[in-house]
């Protein structure tokens, strides 16, 4: 995984319904892909909406991105570059559930779904007024990103010293 990394942020809307069954075959397909590929870093669902954070090398994000904007179970609607951020701020590709944290993580975890919540809403703003996200607001997008990183690293290492 070297090489200059590329970052990207996109929403996309549903076009069918995704069950429990569907969404665990693409988290499992994404996975294995995203790990092939040296793509890391995460999605997260809030029906009807994916909203994620992916990295990885020009050519496979490239790729990638061909791939989702292709695919026809969702339609991207926002893709998001961060020209800025040229190293990885996940080690690994996931997708976010709330089912995934437990009690112990329950501040944390709150802070990282009301994030979450925060970027889905702000990107939806966005897009509906028509601004063009760069400059402070484009920085102020990913630094919510830079602080889920720290949060999802916190728990991990939460669960390694339990």
């Amino acid at each position: 995984m070297s090489g200059v990394i590329e970052s990207y942020i996109f929403l996309s809307t549903e076009k069918q319904h995704f069950n429990t069954e569907l969404l665990q075959n693409l988290v499992a397909r994404s996975s294995s892909m995203n790990k092939r590929y040296g793509i890391t870093g995460f999605m997260y669902q809030t029906q009807p909406y994916f909203f994620g954070y992916v990295e990885g090398t020009s050519k496979n994000i490239a790729q990638l991105k061909t791939n989702l904007n292709s695919d026809t179970r969702h339609k991207v609607i926002y893709w998001l570059n961060d020209k800025e951020k040229q190293k990885r701020r996940f080690k690994s590709w996931d997708l976010v559930k709330k089912e995934n944290y437990n009690d112990k993580d329950a501040d944390t975890s709150s802070s990282i779904f009301l994030l979450l919540d925060v970027l889905v809403l702000s990107i939806n703003t966005f897009i509906r007024n028509q601004v063009q996200v760069s400059g402070t607001k484009q920085r102020e997008v990913f630094e919510k990103i830079d602080r889920l990183a720290n949060l999802f690293e916190l728990i991990k290492q939460n669960e390694l010293h339990s």
